[in-house]
């Protein structure tokens, strides 16, 4: 059973065993829980459908999915109808180096060994939509993390003001976080899962929802010579009737440069 598959059971609560089957030697997919839960009449099922992304129309239209590189990162886009607990979804991702992130949140580390990646990330994401004007100092977002096998959800109020260890600090706490008003955005971390994008498992609550992806190596020529380099995918999904298609693409652009510049997140 992959990540996916038990990410989706453990979010709509399902028993496994309900579920028909279809991969190798029985193998539950996540495909079998998708077909399931739209079976069973669950609308948070999002269904994905592609879009063009030539104008800001939020029609979707029978076209191939439109890849835009900008600023070094390369974003695929596409809209998603979750049902009818959430309205359409735009989805955006990019891919990132992460070097520079894994300095920065070493040098935090010396200052509080829990800091983690993660709260990078999430931090440059805010800064993204400050930059952008979408979040005011009373807003709060949500941060989904696997925490010692179980997912959790912990919530960060006045998130515009909280800095890296306030960040750690939140993910972290034992107790069990109750929901706060005025949350905004959702960020989901599961880059310890080794997935690349999985926009299509979401179903937004949210104007905004961040997912980081898994990590993985590519090679890159440096002087003619194949240097690796760590890769990580990172998916923005935006509320289509409050964010427009140009909206995402400004918030992305300033999220691709604090993710592969996170020193100026620290001056």
């Amino acid at each position: 059973m992959g990540p996916a598959v038990r990410f989706l059971l453990g979010k709509y609560n399902l028993d496994a065993s309900k579920v028909s089957a279809t991969g190798p030697k029985g193998t539950l997919l996540k495909g079998d829980v998708l077909a399931y839960l739209e079976k069973n009449g669950d609308g948070s099922a999002p269904v994905v459908q592609k879009l063009d992304l030539g104008s800001n129309k939020k029609t979707p239209k029978k076209k191939e999915p439109v890849q835009v590189v900008a600023s070094g990162g390369e974003y695929i886009q596409k809209e998603t109808n979750p049902g009818v607990k959430s309205a359409p979804h735009f989805y955006s991702s990019i891919l990132c180096e992460t070097n520079a992130l894994r300095e920065v949140t070493n040098d935090l580390k010396v200052y509080n060994p829990i800091v983690e990646l993660g709260d990078v990330v999430t931090r440059a994401f805010i800064l993204s939509l400050k930059a952008n004007t979408f979040i005011e100092p009373k807003d709060s977002i949500s941060i989904v993390a696997l925490r010692e096998g179980n997912y959790e959800t912990k919530y960060l109020s006045n998130a515009l003001n909280k800095s890296f260890f306030d960040i750690s600090a939140a993910v972290n706490n034992p107790e069990k976080s109750e929901g706060l008003e005025n949350v905004i955005a959702s960020v989901f971390r599961f880059e310890g899962l080794g997935m690349d994008s999985i926009f299509e498992m979401l179903a937004p609550e949210n104007t905004f929802s961040l997912t980081l992806g898994g990590f993985r190596k590519e090679l890159k020529l440096v002087n003619g010579q194949p240097v690796a380099r760590e890769i990580m995918e990172v998916t923005l999904s935006c509320d289509a009737a409050k964010v427009t298609p140009p909206e995402m693409g400004k918030i992305m652009n300033v999220l691709h440069k604090y993710l592969e510049h996170p020193h100026d997140m620290t001056l």
